[in-house]
C-alpha cells in the first residue's frame, strides 16, 4: 500500500502524490495546486481528504517532525531530481532547503549530494 505524506505548512496541508486514478484526481482537483504541482488542503477539509485516499487504497500520514524530510544543497548545484520529489523549496542563504514528499525521496535527494538539513525552517 502506498503512503502518502501530508504535511503542515502554516494552516494549510499539503501532499504530493501522482493519482493514477482520474476519477480520484477529479475528486481532489479542487484542492490542487498546478504551479506548485501539490494539493493544498485546509484544516477544515483534511478529514474528508484523508478518507477519500483511503477509500481509494492509500495509507495517509500526517507528519509530525518535518525535519525528518528536510535536505539542503547549494543553491548553484543541480537540483532538477530533488526538486521534482518535493513538497516545496526555500532559499535560505546560499543554499537550497527541500521539503522532500517520503523517505524514499529523502535517500535519493541524500545520494544526489543533498544533506540533512538542521536548521528550523520547517519546525
Amino acid at each position: 500500500m502506498t503512503t502518502i505524506n501530508i504535511f503542515k505548512l502554516n494552516n494549510t496541508y499539503v501532499f504530493k502524490q501522482y493519482l493514477g486514478d482520474p476519477a480520484l484526481f477529479k475528486q481532489l482537483g479542487d484542492y490542487y495546486n498546478g504551479a506548485t504541482y501539490r494539493f493544498e488542503v485546509p484544516p477544515d477539509d483534511l478529514d474528508k481528504v484523508q478518507d477519500m485516499l483511503q477509500a481509494a487504497g492509500y495509507d495517509v500520514d500526517v507528519v509530525k517532525n518535518l525535519s525528518d524530510f528536510a535536505v539542503t544543497i547549494g543553491r548553484f548545484q543541480k537540483h532538477k531530481e530533488i526538486l521534482k520529489n518535493c513538497v516545496v523549496v526555500e532559499d535560505v542563504g546560499e543554499d537550497k532547503v527541500f521539503l522532500m514528499k517520503d523517505r524514499e525521496s529523502v535517500d535519493m535527494a541524500l545520494r544526489q549530494g543533498a544533506k540533512k538539513y538542521e536548521g528550523d525552517l520547517f519546525k
